[in-house]
């Protein structure tokens, strides 16, 4: 069955994977926020443990027959760079959801 995307599908599904990922980490013990920041999307703490991880998330929606085809990561190494920095400043370990 063929998937009938809407013209801003790429937006819901980056949105929903950011918040899947906060969920995720909130039953973990984390505290975690959305950022709209270049390089990474979400930052989150854990006060148990004194660790800020700095996530760069990565969604995507798949059809059928495209289950075991690759994510890509990082398209360039510019990508890898700007999650690097913006763990720098922000005093972040980067991580990568995917």
């Amino acid at each position: 069955m063929q998937i009938q995307k809407s013209t801003r599908h790429q937006k819901v599904i980056g949105q929903f994977g950011e918040h899947l990922i906060c969920n995720w980490l909130s039953r973990s013990g984390f505290e975690a926020t959305i950022v709209d920041h270049t390089g990474i999307d979400i930052i989150a703490w854990n006060s148990t443990t004194k660790r800020r991880l700095g996530i760069s998330v990565k969604s995507r929606t798949r059809g059928p027959g495209t289950e075991r085809s690759s994510v890509t990561v990082f398209e360039q190494e510019t990508d890898r760079n700007k999650t690097m920095a913006a763990c720098a400043a922000f005093g972040c370990e980067p991580w990568i959801a995917i």
